[in-house]
């Protein structure tokens, strides 16, 4: 029985977090609510257009989508699979929909140590992790709230 509330538990912890990043993000202004976080949709449309033979036309999107795509993201082969990947940094991207458990499992590793070093350590792993999503998790974390509260 305690099993299944510790489950629930973390799925409304998930879903609070969510809940805020959403509220933040429809804060924003109009210009900037596509472009704050890269969403599971915008990821296979990046990796369409990087896909995409030279000289070939894609049809649902403009033509300055495909540059941008092709001037910011690579493709990166880890095993069989295709992963999208920032030019500069060539460290994958973070998509919106993994957020609270790349978040979390970086935070743990670092055994709670706070928000400068939770960005580091996400930082020289992925790349698109805004710094917003890692404040408003961090002011959920129970254990860092009771040690030091923000």
């Amino acid at each position: 029985m305690e099993l299944d509330t510790m489950i629930v538990q973390v799925n409304d912890n998930e879903k609070m977090f969510y809940a805020k990043i959403d509220k933040y993000i429809n804060c924003l202004g109009d210009k900037f609510r596509e472009k704050a976080v890269i969403k599971q949709q915008v990821y296979n449309d990046i990796m369409q257009c990087l896909l995409l033979a030279k000289g070939k036309k894609l049809d649902p999107h403009s033509p300055v989508f495909v540059y941008w795509a092709k001037q910011k993201f690579i493709l990166i082969k880890i095993g069989n699979i295709d992963i999208v990947a920032c030019v500069k940094s060539k460290k994958p991207v973070c998509v919106y929909e993994y957020f609270y458990n790349v978040i979390k499992e970086g935070h743990t590793n670092i055994s709670h140590g706070g928000r400068d070093k939770t960005i580091f350590e996400l930082n020289s792993q992925y790349s698109f992790i805004p710094r917003f999503a890692i404040d408003i998790f961090m002011k959920q974390c129970i254990q860092c709230q009771t040690r030091k509260p923000i």
